[in-house]
């Protein structure tokens, strides 16, 4: 199981104050999406928050790739294929170029395989939001996810994938509000039980097929995810 670590251990994590964790530069807000078990949709998420940041809010973004399933390159792959001709032009450019592995679709910067080397690069540039995503949680990753401002954990309530979700929250009672807990998919009845039971609170993602179109569902769920409170 991805949580057979120390429950200690994550406690400490859930537990970290913010004011000890910000990233270098205020007037960039960072925001780590992990996933409790593979395949829950993370960056799916992170497509769909980055969109409505630039396409709804008129943020500068970036998303940075910090897992190792490549599901970037493939997208990559999509942005040479579609989208209008300045966006093909600048792909090209930046393929001649191999400017630190980004490319760009509907004026969102992606990056590919990220490090922090390119952390500290976005962090100095104009960007007023930078998502990470980190994919399955682990106990490293969820370490550098504590470090962000936002911390978005994404869950699934269909039976076969529960069991990793429901594990993360018998071990983070002393998490802050700066972790935002997300289901996926599951019955209504399952979520409020959970919530009943945790003492928490899970806010349900809006079912998308395509991850670059926003709707007023997402909207008004991004709305409520990204407030401050």
């Amino acid at each position: 199981m991805v949580w057979a670590e120390r429950r200690d251990d994550t406690k400490r994590i859930f537990g970290i104050k913010k004011g000890q964790t910000n990233l270098p530069n205020a007037r960039i807000r960072t925001i780590g999406i992990a996933g409790c078990g593979r395949g829950v949709g993370t960056s799916h998420l992170a497509i769909s928050m980055a969109n409505y940041l630039m396409g709804v809010k008129r943020k500068k973004t970036a998303v940075l790739e910090w897992n190792d399933h490549g599901d970037f390159a493939r997208i990559e792959r999509f942005a040479g294929k579609s989208g209008n001709r300045q966006e093909r032009q600048r792909y090209k450019m930046e393929q001649e170029e191999n400017r630190r592995n980004v490319f760009s679709i509907m004026e969102v910067d992606y990056y590919k395989q990220a490090d922090p080397s390119i952390l500290s690069y976005c962090l100095g540039r104009d960007y007023r939001y930078l998502i990470l995503d980190y994919g399955e949680a682990a106990q490293n990753s969820l370490n550098e996810c504590a470090r962000c401002d936002l911390k978005v954990l994404v869950g699934s309530l269909s039976e076969w994938r529960t069991e990793a979700f429901l594990e993360i929250l018998e071990q983070t009672e002393n998490r802050d509000k700066s972790w935002k807990l997300t289901v996926v998919s599951g019955g209504e009845e399952n979520r409020k039980e959970i919530e009943k039971r945790f003492a928490c609170r899970l806010y349900r993602i809006p079912t998308s097929v395509d991850a670059f179109r926003i709707t007023h569902e997402k909207i008004l769920c991004f709305e409520t995810l990204l407030s401050e409170r």
